[in-house]
């Protein structure tokens, strides 16, 4: 997987913990790599379940640059990702655009919460993309390029995950305008789209 708010700075204080769908907590404080990356191995659930990603930052120093001011920012909103297993092994990405699916599926904004079946995961995943514009990627696994990373190049058109990081920096710009305040960005943002899981 890979969470992206902007890429990570070194010394952030991020790691994730993993869900079954009932809230189960199935792994805590999963190692985040300097690259945003983390592997989960030997995860005691199959395919066809729904799993549910939460970033957790144990310290209040900076995680990320900010795609918008360029400033090294601490994280300050939960970030949550939902994903139906297709197989033992899953790719899932944890970003902002993520959160607000997670949230449309049934979580509330702090990670809590249920998603009631994998229809719901999918349907969130698809609509929050359709939503902002982006149909057809699939937000959950799409391996994302930020628009403030080396990697980031607009010739030759955006590949799908220079996508997501063009709408990623576009809500970075709301934090801006919400005074850097990511959780009111995302709590925003989900009450005012009208789709659901």
């Amino acid at each position: 997987g890979q969470i992206i708010a902007g890429p990570l700075v070194a010394g952030h204080g991020l790691s994730v913990d993993i869900f079954l769908a009932n809230g189960t907590l199935l792994l805590s404080g999963v190692k985040v790599n300097a690259d945003g990356s983390f592997t989960v191995k030997n995860l005691l659930a199959g395919v066809g379940d729904v799993i549910i990603a939460k970033v957790v930052d144990a310290t209040p120093g900076a995680d990320y640059l900010d795609e918008t001011t360029r400033l090294p920012t601490d994280l300050n909103a939960e970030l949550l990702a939902v994903k139906v297993l297709e197989s033992t092994s899953v790719t899932m990405n944890v970003n902002p655009l993520t959160t607000i699916a997670a949230i449309k599926a049934g979580l509330a904004a702090d990670g809590s919460g249920t998603v009631a079946n994998a229809d719901v995961a999918k349907n969130a995943n698809m609509a929050v993309a359709q939503a902002f514009g982006i149909p057809g990627i699939d937000i959950s696994t799409t391996s994302v390029v930020a628009t403030n990373s080396d990697g980031f190049s607009q010739s030759g058109g955006l590949s799908a995950g220079e996508k997501v990081g063009v709408v990623l920096a576009a809500l970075s710009g709301y934090d801006k305008v919400n005074k850097g305040d990511s959780k009111a960005t995302i709590s925003m943002l989900s009450d005012q789209l009208n789709v659901q899981g």
